[in-house]
């Protein structure tokens, strides 16, 4: 695998945890309270850059946040994501949410000819129950927990057009399975493992490991099941003194990649 194709694999695999350090908003192992560290240091902005073996650093992103921490853009480099900067429209993500800090909506921009909407829906006891996302294809997922009510499974359904019995196409919409995702919690409710199947098909793995500070320290994935197998890569993740990320490091191959973060304040 040459490098410029490890790169976009890291980026389209990893850059839901790469950009805080820890998880985003959306993910299944986001907790608000990783907002806090963001307020407290009264961070406007946080900029993200990769540094490949042969020491060369270019920007990936850069993440905008609220006054209260919370982040509401990420704006990304085109030519970092594999696409040219005049044929597509800047790929950023936009957040939205509740008074009380939950995710309302995720807005996409760029990855496709519209904008996709990723939404969420919440009980009465404002324990998430649905998301819908909208694009091309689009998809709905629900969610099963645990008697600590952490989510143990999330259900992808997608739409498809109904067929007969005899394999024809019919005009009616009908929302049919196509993955799902397992999720394990450790004694302290942080997300320990995942695991995505699709289409009845075991696809990855993760595992996190965590400090006493319950900081992300290491994601590690596989494409295997077996109890001898080795990580497809891995990534460490590194803090500064006011619990700011600093970087990551990500090996696949023999290859290394670091990422690194530069800040802005209020």
């Amino acid at each position: 695998m040459n490098k410029r194709c490890f790169t976009f694999l890291l980026t389209g695999i990893l850059i839901n945890v790469s950009i805080f350090g820890q998880f985003m908003p959306g993910d299944i192992g986001f907790q608000s309270k990783e907002f806090e560290i963001f307020k407290k240091n009264k961070v406007k902005t946080q900029t993200q850059f990769m540094m490949d073996e042969d020491s060369v650093t270019t920007r990936v992103s850069v993440s905008e946040f609220t006054e209260n921490g919370w982040l509401f853009r990420n704006t990304f480099d085109n030519s970092e994501r594999g696409y040219e900067e005049e044929t597509i429209d800047t790929m950023k993500d936009e957040y939205t949410y509740f008074p009380d800090g939950r995710i309302r909506i995720i807005t996409m921009y760029g990855y496709d000819l519209y904008p996709m909407t990723y939404g969420f829906e919440y009980d009465k006891k404002n324990k998430l129950n649905a998301a819908i996302f909208a694009s091309a294809e689009a998809r709905e997922y629900s969610y099963a927990y645990d008697k600590s009510g952490n989510i143990i499974k999330r259900i992808g359904k997608s739409a498809r057009f109904e067929v007969d019995a005899e394999g024809n196409f019919l005009d009616k919409m009908v929302m049919v399975e196509t993955d799902y995702s397992t999720y394990t919690w450790d004694a302290k409710n942080r997300l320990a493992e995942e695991s995505f199947n699709m289409n009845e098909e075991f696809y990855n793995k993760m595992f996190y490991a965590y400090n006493d500070k319950d900081q992300l320290i290491e994601m590690r994935v596989y494409y295997d099941t077996a109890t001898d197998a080795i990580p497809a890569f891995s990534t460490k993740y590194y803090y500064l003194d006011n619990g700011l990320p600093k970087n990551t490091i990500t090996v696949e191959d023999g290859f290394r990649v670091e990422y690194y973060f530069e800040y802005g304040f209020y």
